[in-house]
């Protein structure tokens, strides 16, 4: 896996974080991702991170590392995947980075884990 650069973002905006990161290195397989992930606290929350084919890019922690790797750490659970370009309509369209309900992105989301099984 190549070494991917990835500078710590500030805390608190990991869908703000997660927007940038993915706009700017959008290379075609470039998707932000909104889910819950467990803190080493055992607390779980709403997080955003960028994945590029089989890499996760969390740029609120300053980390890039294998998925699976990433998903057994913090029991990632992915709810909703979007394209850079969806991301950025849906933050246009509703005034805030995310996560949005079905209502506020309406039919901008790739894929909603959720609902595919």
């Amino acid at each position: 896996m190549p070494k991917i650069d990835v500078s710590q973002g500030p805390s608190g905006e990991c869908f703000k974080n997660a927007k940038e990161w993915a706009w700017n290195n959008d290379d075609g397989n470039t998707f932000v991702v909104h889910g819950l992930v467990t803190n080493i606290e055992r607390k779980t929350f709403v997080h955003a991170w960028v994945e590029q084919g089989e890499t996760v890019i969390d740029p609120t922690q300053g980390i890039s590392m294998n998925k699976s790797r990433y998903y057994e750490l913090v029991n990632a659970s992915p709810e909703v995947k979007y394209t850079p370009e969806q991301i950025l309509v849906n933050s246009l369209r509703n005034n805030h980075w995310g996560p949005w309900t079905p209502e506020e992105r309406e039919d901008r989301f790739v894929s909603n884990p959720r609902e595919d099984t």
